[in-house]
């Protein structure tokens, strides 16, 4: 694939100050912190199919265990399994190898799903709300599209807020 030899390429660079001047060509549209993740992964694995695979591998992993956390949660620990393995067979499936963004943004929007949900159990607000505009921000700093994450949380927010027949500031 054509992207992930981008993305190869752009990770091999010398410096982010390269990888930096690089991304400003136009030629590849992605923030530079995926690259910051793909390059760590390569200075410390080597560089190898696996190493250039990893984050994304660990990406669709945490968003698989988010979703096993988030449902057992509401439910029982086989339906947070079924949920978990329920992602194997979705197409999402696909970017869970494949050395481009997207199971970084679904492993981080993961992480804030479990952070939201934390929030609206209302135990220990402080480092829930923190991990929740982290995990938002290095999803968006994956991506740019992962902006897009932002509408269910918020749709999920006003339903909670209906609810409860209050905002939750």
């Amino acid at each position: 694939e054509n992207d992930e030899l981008f993305t190869l390429n752009i990770a091999r660079l010398p410096t982010m100050s390269d990888v930096w001047s690089a991304l400003l060509t136009g030629a590849e549209q992605l923030p530079p912190f995926f690259y910051v993740l793909t390059r760590a992964s390569l200075s410390l694995f080597g560089e190898s199919n696996i190493a250039l695979r990893l984050p994304s591998i660990l990406g669709f992993w945490v968003m698989s265990l988010c979703l096993f956390w988030f449902v057992s949660k509401r439910s029982t620990s086989l339906y947070g399994l079924a949920a978990m393995l329920f992602m194997l067979t979705t197409g999402a499936y696909y970017y869970a190898f494949v050395a481009r963004p997207y199971a970084l943004v679904l492993g981080f929007s993961g992480l804030a799903l479990i952070c939201w949900q934390s929030l609206a159990e209302g135990n220990r607000r402080a480092l829930p709300l923190v991990g929740l505009a982290l995990s938002l921000a290095a999803a968006v700093a994956c991506h740019y599209y992962a902006v897009l994450i932002l509408i269910p949380f918020v749709f999920g927010e006003v339903a909670r807020a209906w609810a409860r027949r209050r905002v939750d500031f």
